[in-house]
């Protein structure tokens, strides 16, 4: 019964992925952002979508936890192979108490 949202959403993405690999579509998977309280299953549903990009062959790069910014850029700093490069998962940002997500999102992808 537990991540009820996830296992939903991985399904449909399973589904959506599978008829854009055959009909040969272009493929985007832009950053994805989990959130919610201590124990609600977001590593966990981070390392699912991990799994699951990787059985499709669109991301060969690890599933990396980072918890300070600079832990963050050094997860990007490094190419990687795929259509998802890298899944990264920032379990906290212990050196940013208020963290702007838009900022760093986009400061990552350059």
């Amino acid at each position: 019964p537990g991540l009820k949202v996830t296992k939903e959403f991985l399904s449909s993405f399973h589904d959506d992925m599978l008829c854009r690999i055959a009909f040969g579509e272009e493929i985007r998977f832009p950053p994805m952002l989990l959130s919610g309280p201590p124990g609600s299953g977001k590593r966990l549903s981070a390392k699912l979508v991990h799994k699951e990009l990787c059985a499709l062959h669109l991301c060969k790069g690890p599933f990396t936890e980072v918890q300070t910014y600079a832990e963050l850029k050094d997860a990007f700093s490094d190419e990687g192979d795929g259509i998802v490069s890298k899944c990264v998962y920032v379990s906290d940002l212990y050196d940013r108490p208020d963290p702007h997500w838009d900022v760093i999102i986009k400061k990552t992808l350059k």
